[in-house]
């Protein structure tokens, strides 16, 4: 997150769900490079998948890239003469157990929390090659903008 001339930049928002565990097919192919009968079901593809084993000398499974199992939600908050006042960053958790058709969902994460921690800090590490900075305040991240 950048401020430039009192307004803010949000670069390379990072995604709010993931819908991986809620698909409906999924091609034989693919089904094939996990080691899997073609006519296998999706249920059987997404537990392979989740397993993350090294397949054809590469490791394939659940995306494990840089957003990890959390993400956050920036709030751009407006005074009353409709200019930016401040950037609220509300750290988010990925749901991982539960119903199928319940994991990617994005919830706040707990205040404090591990995950809450990691994804500020994360937000603060990116936010300071822009001269950004990031304040924690009752469990969020603020950037104030005047």
């Amino acid at each position: 997150m950048e401020v430039y001339k009192g307004k803010v930049i949000l670069y390379g928002c990072p995604p709010f769900y993931f819908q991986n565990e809620s698909i409906r097919h999924n091609p034989p192919e693919l089904k094939m490079r996990y080691g899997l009968d073609p006519a296998s079901t999706t249920a059987e593809f997404l537990e392979e998948r989740a397993k993350g084993e090294a397949v054809g000398g590469s490791v394939v499974g659940m995306r494990r890239d840089e957003f990890g199992r959390g993400s956050v939600l920036q709030q751009v908050v407006f005074d009353d003469n409709h200019e930016p006042k401040e950037v609220r960053i509300y750290p988010l958790e990925y749901q991982s157990t539960g119903a199928r058709s319940e994991r990617g969902r994005a919830l706040l994460a707990e205040p404090g929390s591990p995950a809450a921690t990691t994804m500020l800090e994360r937000s603060a590490a990116r936010s300071k090659p822009y001269s950004t900075e990031i304040s924690l305040q009752n469990g969020i991240g603020i950037i104030p903008l005047k």
